[in-house]
């Protein structure tokens, strides 16, 4: 019997529910160990939201649309709300930095040039989400989402949300230069007519997106 599949905002996680700041209900940059992998990620979870998840410690096995990947160190997940996905057997030293940027965040973005960060890799990755990073690529990334995390907190500040566009947009820049420097999988021939046809116009909004609104 196939596994129940729970579809949820990122609100509902349990790590992210009891927080008292509203803004980490939108967007939320957290650390999991391998018992809140086993808790909250043990069977199929489909997130509407934007997924980056990076393991800095350990390995362990991920399900992404009922395809297992094996993951340790330095190994860079990127999912949308396209994607199901579970974790399983982590090692007890696991350890991974998660951001959830949930479609309630995304609508309040203003920034036509950080959508086109987001989406240029959307497609080509849908198939092949699992990155394996060098080293230097992994802690750069692991900085910026630090960052991400600290200025989330940080409630007080006047302009709150800017700052925390600011940072996320630094991450973005980031992400889009370590993958055009990555040797990505090529999966054109692994696509369906449907998955083909987003992927072209995607590739079209990402070159004309300055131009044509």
């Amino acid at each position: 019997m196939a596994s129940s599949i729970r579809i949820k905002n990122i609100s509902e996680l349990p790590i992210i529910s009891g927080s008292r700041n509203d803004t980490r209900k939108k967007i939320s940059c957290i650390t999991i160990g391998h018992r809140e992998a086993e808790e909250q990620f043990s069977s199929d979870i489909h997130l509407d939201a934007f997924i980056i998840l990076l393991v800095l410690s350990g390995k362990g096995h991920t399900v992404i649309n009922y395809k297992t990947y094996d993951i340790q160190a330095d190994t860079l997940l990127l999912l949308s709300s396209a994607h199901l996905f579970h974790f399983y057997e982590c090692s007890d030293d696991f350890q991974c930095q998660c951001l959830f940027v949930s479609k309630a965040f995304t609508d309040e973005m203003d920034s036509t040039d950080m959508i086109y960060r987001r989406t240029k890799y959307g497609v080509r990755l849908y198939n092949q989400p699992v990155v394996p990073l060098a080293h230097p690529y992994a802690v750069l990334l692991a900085e910026r989402l630090a960052s991400i995390n600290k200025n989330i907190d940080r409630t007080e500040h006047f302009y709150h949300k800017e700052v925390i566009l600011n940072r996320l947009f630094a991450f973005y820049l980031d992400l889009s230069d370590i993958l055009e420097r990555t040797n990505l999988p090529h999966t054109d021939g692994c696509l369906t007519r449907y998955e083909s046809i987003i992927k072209s116009f995607i590739e079209l909004l990402a070159t004309h997106y300055r131009e044509e609104h």
